[in-house]
């Protein structure tokens, strides 16, 4: 993977001052937009460890610890996993953080933790599609066998218009994503089913839930239309 994903992330968290000015941190509960209980059932193996893939400053990471009793937050950006650290220690939350910017690294975790189920949220809109595919290689190498990756994403349902982000009433937030190139994609439940084939994979099981973001128009809050996809890795 190019380490331009790592510059561009590592620019944005550093220039973060507040939890706040995240414009995709919600309440945690929102912002997993499904239901954990559900989740849990959902997975082939639910006692394998669970990944948080994408963690950022790890505001889901500590939901997800608080109900999973292994959880590991992975992230491209060292900036993102320090303020993920720090915050983990205010509220009293052992969470193990990596840095994984290459294959080696998914390696080297999995040698670690073995075979993990993985929640991973609006990262794969943010992967370039000709990285896609070598992207896809790394949540293969994490979930080995027996994992199962909840993989929720931005959709390409007409009703998600960019453009309004640009009049939100704390602009603010959009600009300090934007200033470091880091620009919105879009996920095809097609272009999943590409990526993660038959008869090496399932997908278990689809479909939309529609998530707010931390931002406001007028006073009414923003939200995205996110596809998820449940993926079981056969045997």
């Amino acid at each position: 993977m190019s380490s331009d994903y790592q510059t561009k992330w590592n620019q944005y968290w550093d220039s973060i001052e507040d939890r706040s000015q995240v414009i995709w941190n919600v309440d945690a509960h929102s912002g997993i937009g499904i239901d954990l209980d559900w989740l849990k059932k959902m997975f082939k193996n639910p006692d394998l460890p669970l990944i948080d893939f994408g963690c950022g400053d790890g505001n889901i990471t500590q939901l997800l610890a608080e109900k999973f009793p292994k959880v590991i937050g992975i992230d491209v950006s060292e900036s993102a996993l320090n303020l993920a650290t720090i915050e983990a220690q205010k509220v009293g939350l052992a969470i193990t953080y990596k840095l994984v910017c290459n294959q080696e690294d998914g390696q080297n975790i999995h040698k670690c933790f073995g075979d993990a189920n993985i929640y991973m949220r609006s990262v794969m809109h943010q992967i370039n599609i000709e990285d896609r595919p070598l992207f896809v290689d790394h949540l293969k190498t994490l979930i080995g066998k027996t994992g199962t990756l909840c993989l929720l994403d931005i959709s390409s349902d007409p009703r998600n218009i960019f453009g309004d982000d640009v009049r939100l009433d704390d602009p603010l937030k959009v600009k300090k994503v934007s200033t470091y190139g880091i620009t919105p994609g879009e996920v095809t439940l097609e272009e999943i089913e590409n990526l993660f084939p038959k008869p090496d994979f399932s997908i278990l099981e689809s479909g939309q839930v529609l998530i707010p973001m931390n931002g406001t128009i007028k006073g009414k809050t923003v939200a995205k239309f996110y596809l998820y996809a449940i993926i079981y890795r056969l045997n």
